[in-house]
């Protein structure tokens, strides 16, 4: 096993041990490190079920985002470019400037930008699959990998899966 995967991997019991209540050392779990610093740190295997996910770990199926494509050229493109790129006051939705947005945040959080305000014309009129297909798209575009499952739909699931930046 690689000596990074083996560190996160014990990084992820570690912080299941103490997020559970078994670590006696170091006070009551206010005076520990916070939570999202014990998770920030992408897991493997079963442990990544038992801990929030990252968008580093295959949160979304390619056959999700390609449907996201084009749902995102007829909706979005206009006005966030044909390369997600932005303009102006237009957000970009991929790339630096996206990222230093969007990384440490939840996808709820995105979601819930892009429901409540896109499109412009008619906000609040995508539905929750659509949002799903799109956000696998802006995930795909911004260099994070494909998984076999389909992005879940529900804001729930959503807020479980941090927004991580992507492996160089």
């Amino acid at each position: 096993m690689p000596v990074r995967r083996c560190v996160k991997s014990w990084v992820a019991v570690a912080a299941v041990f103490v997020l559970s209540g078994c670590a006696s050392l170091g006070g009551p779990l206010e005076h520990r490190a916070a939570k999202s610093e014990l998770l920030k740190y992408p897991t493997h295997g079963f442990l990544s079920a038992l801990i929030e996910s990252s968008t580093r770990s295959g949160v979304y199926a390619a056959a999700q985002a390609q449907q996201g494509k084009g749902l995102y050229d007829k909706q979005c493109a206009q006005c966030h470019g044909t390369l997600l790129q932005g303009a102006g006051q237009i957000a970009p939705l991929v790339g630096e400037d996206f990222l230093a947005n969007w990384a440490g945040r939840t996808l709820a959080d995105l979601y819930t930008q892009t429901q409540t305000t896109m499109p412009t014309s008619q906000p609040g009129s995508l539905k929750p699959d659509e949002m799903a297909q799109l956000l696998a798209y802006i995930l795909s575009a911004n260099r994070f990998p494909a998984g076999k499952q389909e992005l879940p739909e529900r804001l729930e699931k959503l807020k479980e899966i941090h927004i991580d930046r992507p492996d160089q």
